[in-house]
């Protein structure tokens, strides 16, 4: 299995607990979908990190400095999805259509953050 497929079969994963956090947080407690979505993101993203860096980059790295970029790679990514659920949300109230899309340019900028810089040893 390729890099990239193992990347999006683990980001399909962590997406997938992302949704759902956003999905009860919105629907159960009334929280604004990009606060409910951003807090999906953080959630999901340790998972993310632990299996990305054992299967999809087995990375040599040490935790403390892959760990670290991760972590910025995390935070950019969180604000990201925070800026685009908020502006999107405000055009359309269907915020899984909002979520969808969010996701994919997120997606496409984790995955080459992630592989020049986050794993850049693997």
């Amino acid at each position: 299995m390729s890099r990239l497929a193992k990347f999006l079969l683990i980001g399909a994963l962590a997406t997938g607990i992302q949704y759902l956090i956003l999905i009860v947080l919105t629907a159960c407690f009334a929280v604004v979908p990009w606060l409910a979505s951003s807090i999906g993101f953080a959630a999901s993203s340790v998972l993310n990190y632990l299996l990305n860096y054992l299967v999809t980059f087995r990375s040599r790295e040490r935790h403390l400095v892959s760990g670290m970029r991760f972590a910025v790679m995390a935070a950019s990514g969180l604000a990201l999805t925070a800026v685009l659920m908020k502006v999107l949300t405000a055009a359309t109230h269907a915020y899984l259509i909002c979520q969808v899309v969010t996701t994919a340019l997120v997606l496409l900028v984790n995955y080459t953050v992630a592989r020049l810089w986050v794993f850049s040893q693997a």
